[in-house]
């Protein structure tokens, strides 16, 4: 009953919102990724740093951008596999996302993954990312995708959409990014110094 109540309160405090989005510790759980903790505590440790342990109602992250890096096996894709969707989880818990981001109505918002080619990016983050909105019973009961779009995923109801995108510079363009997710070889080809 306690739940329901501070829930109520969070959302009578926070009118842009229609749910109270999750924290990014309870994304990764039942009910939402159920993941129910064989994540890497390492993974785990970086996600709350970027996203903090509480609920932010004025932005997604407590950082604008941020880089895990490591070699291969330690987690990279993981971490990206969860932290995207627990983007687009937020910005599908408000009420009117273009408006809160200052858009005009009707404006795509995409989360987007590049890597060295359109293909990679699909065959290696975006099988990840959309295997976990497969999994997840809040996308599936909430906001089921459209199932006719097989080289995205696109949130109709709200206008959301992840994209999979290579490296060329013009592979973002057209588009109102909510987040980005790079491989190092991707941006290092569009002038990003390591």
């Amino acid at each position: 009953m306690a739940t329901v109540l501070q829930n109520a309160k969070w959302l009578i405090d926070n009118p842009n919102f229609e749910e109270c989005p999750a924290t990014i510790e309870e994304f990764m759980e039942d009910g939402y990724l159920e993941l129910r903790g064989g994540i890497r505590p390492g993974v785990v440790s970086a996600l709350k740093d970027i996203f903090g342990t509480s609920v932010n109602p004025s932005r997604i992250a407590l950082v604008q951008e941020s880089i895990f890096s490591g070699a291969i096996g330690v987690g990279k894709s993981t971490l990206a596999s969860i932290a995207l969707p627990f983007m687009v989880h937020h910005t599908l818990c408000l009420k009117d996302p273009q408006s809160f981001y200052g858009l005009l109505p009707g404006s795509r918002i995409a989360a987007m993954m590049m890597s060295t080619s359109e293909a990679q990016a699909r065959s290696v983050i975006f099988s990840d990312v959309k295997g976990r909105i497969n999994n997840s019973p809040w996308f599936r009961n909430h906001y089921p995708y459209d199932p006719k779009t097989t080289r995205q995923i696109k949130f109709t109801q709200k206008d959301i959409w992840i994209i999979p995108g290579g490296s060329k510079e013009t592979s973002f363009e057209g588009f109102n990014i909510l987040c980005l997710d790079s491989s190092t070889e991707a941006l290092t080809k569009n002038g990003w110094k390591k």
